[in-house]
């Protein structure tokens, strides 16, 4: 629950401390456990090195875990989510190229994969349309994929992202 900060924090050291308890997973599972962890920290962190830090241990664990489980899709939407938030990151830092490949990497997996039946995958491709239109300068191209993702995020009933592509299409118009 990333709106509650106390209860956020109190998840992520109780699941960190059950996963240090449990020497019997098997690896490929524990990677992904792993990798889903360091990335819910690096999205608590409000330090940019250590957000970046744990941005990229998770996605070298959910690779490992994807590498070992190909036909995983938790596995690989957990790494798209995680690149698209890595995106982000570059993004606001002005890193540019590194946000753009970042972002094209997490889309590669939602559409080889098909994974857009979460909201969040909508929201990784609508970034990866803006950072395209901001790097590319094809905006109405851009304005038209984050459309037809904010048309879909309504027929599903998903509003949060509804609103969140709203603000997109705005920022690109």
């Amino acid at each position: 629950d990333y709106q509650e900060e106390r209860i956020g924090d109190e998840a992520l050291r109780s699941a960190v401390t059950i996963l240090d308890r449990t020497a019997t997973l098997a690896p490929t599972r524990a990677s992904y456990l792993l990798g889903r962890l360091a990335h819910a920290q690096a999205r608590r962190r409000e330090n940019r090195a250590d957000a970046q830090h744990d941005y990229h241990r998770a996605i070298l664990l959910l690779r490992r875990s994807v590498d070992a489980e190909p036909g995983s899709a938790d596995a690989r939407f957990a790494l798209a989510d995680a690149l698209g938030d890595l995106a982000l990151h570059h993004f606001n830092q002005g890193n540019f190229p590194d946000a753009r490949a970042a972002s094209c990497e997490a889309s590669e997996h939602i559409a080889n994969f098909e994974l857009l039946s979460k909201p969040r995958a909508l929201e990784v491709l609508a970034m990866d349309a803006v950072l395209d239109a901001c790097l590319s300068a094809r905006t109405r191209a851009a304005i038209d994929g984050v459309s037809s993702l904010l048309l879909r995020a309504i027929e599903s009933g998903w509003f949060a992202t509804a609103c969140r592509l709203g603000t997109y299409i705005v920022g690109l118009n």
